[in-house]
């Protein structure tokens, strides 16, 4: 990951700092080789992305980006099974960066690859909004900050 100067940083909260620094963070280290290299690259200018709209206030504070989540349930789901709501995440997540990379024509193109039509596979309920992607982008996104070192001078 690319760290930024600290005149760079300056608009930036010590947290969004350390965030910004901070390692890539997956439920399973040992799966790291197995995490596609764009969507590694794509992290960081996703985290700008995501601190930025904090900053100017689009956005809600300390999530990590959907990036950081599909890489995160990627490899929990090569040690385990995910759950009908991790999965539902997963699939949604991983079709909104796919979008957004590029790397899809459409979302709706994710689905159908997949077998899957009907607007309730391509949206979440708001309990797997709420309750479950926002518990675990807070949680990534502390995990980050925890483990980031401090950015050099």
């Amino acid at each position: 990951m690319n760290h930024l100067s600290n005149n760079q940083l300056l608009p930036f909260t010590a947290e969004q700092r350390r965030y910004l620094n901070g390692p890539l963070v997956l439920h399973n280290p040992g799966w790291a080789h197995c995490v596609p290299d764009w969507l590694t690259s794509a992290i960081p200018a996703a985290r700008l992305a995501q601190v930025q709209a904090e900053v100017e206030d689009e956005t809600v504070r300390n999530l990590a980006t959907l990036e950081e989540v599909c890489a995160y349930l990627y490899t929990a789901s090569l040690a385990f099974p995910l759950d009908r709501d991790h999965a539902a995440i997963y699939l949604w997540a991983t079709g909104q960066v796919l979008s957004r990379q590029g790397r899809v024509t459409s979302i709706e193109s994710v689905f159908e690859m997949l077998g899957e039509t009907g607007v309730h596979c391509q949206t979440l309920t708001n309990y797997q909004e709420h309750e479950v992607l926002c518990v675990l982008q807070r949680d990534i996104r502390r995990s980050v900050a925890r483990h980031a070192r401090a950015p050099k001078p």
